[in-house]
């Protein structure tokens, strides 16, 4: 016999279960528009923002500030006359020095990525060949374990070079982009419906709301992939 309340348990999560795939799907639609306009719009907290991508000229102010930026870094001294910003091949002898291989490091990395998609070509083959459930869950654990490691690496080689001057550039640039770029939805006082977020650079660097300038920042990398 038919236990139609477990039926209708079934049913009821089926429903579920495609609601969400919709919404997924509308979420991933909404997205490749935004991207498409290259405009992002975002809700925070009582207001309507959004992120544009930059102009042509605007990527040109931006690169020639980046290359005055890496003048004044490579330039800057401490009081001794030695250099006070490094490069990233700097940081790597220094680091040696002190007993640190961060190239020792990246091979590493590659070398976990290089095995985790080893482990995912055999569990895709055991799937596909029906092999046993306690073959599929030791390899999805092996795959989660070196995830884990590769990620721990990562944040290691992150973590020793972020002073390096590539790195600062590089935010530099992301910095700057998002003051240039970010607006607030206005309809009152502009034609256009919005205005300028930060009026300078200066106020931008001045911001205390954090969680803002990382939504916008966010919003811009997915702007500036191509």
């Amino acid at each position: 016999m038919v236990d139609e309340n477990k039926v209708v348990d079934n049913r009821s999560q089926e429903l579920k279960d495609a609601q969400k795939l919709l919404d997924e799907s509308l979420t991933i639609e909404k997205l490749k528009n935004a991207l498409a306009n290259n405009v992002i719009e975002f809700q925070y907290e009582e207001n309507s923002y959004r992120v544009r991508k930059p102009t042509p000229q605007e990527k040109q102010k931006v690169y020639q500030l980046r290359c005055d930026k890496q003048i004044e870094l490579l330039k800057e001294k401490n009081q001794d006359g030695s250099f006070k910003n490094l490069t990233e091949r700097d940081l790597k002898v220094l680091y040696k020095e002190r007993g640190i291989d961060i190239e020792k490091i990246s091979k590493e990395i590659i070398r976990l990525s290089k095995k985790e998609q080893e482990l995912l070509d055999v569990l895709g083959k055991e799937i596909v060949e029906g092999k046993s459930n306690p073959n599929l869950e030791q390899g999805k654990k092996e795959i989660e374990e070196i995830r884990i490691e590769a990620g721990m690496l990562i944040q290691e080689k992150a973590n020793l070079l972020e002073v390096a001057i590539e790195n600062q550039l590089l935010l530099f640039i992301y910095r700057y982009f998002t003051f240039l770029v970010t607006q607030i939805k206005d309809d009152v006082t502009t034609e256009i419906g919005w205005n300028q977020v930060w009026s300078t650079i200066e106020d931008y660097n001045e911001e205390r709301d954090d969680q803002l300038v990382t939504l916008a920042n966010s919003y811009l990398s997915l702007l500036l992939t191509d």
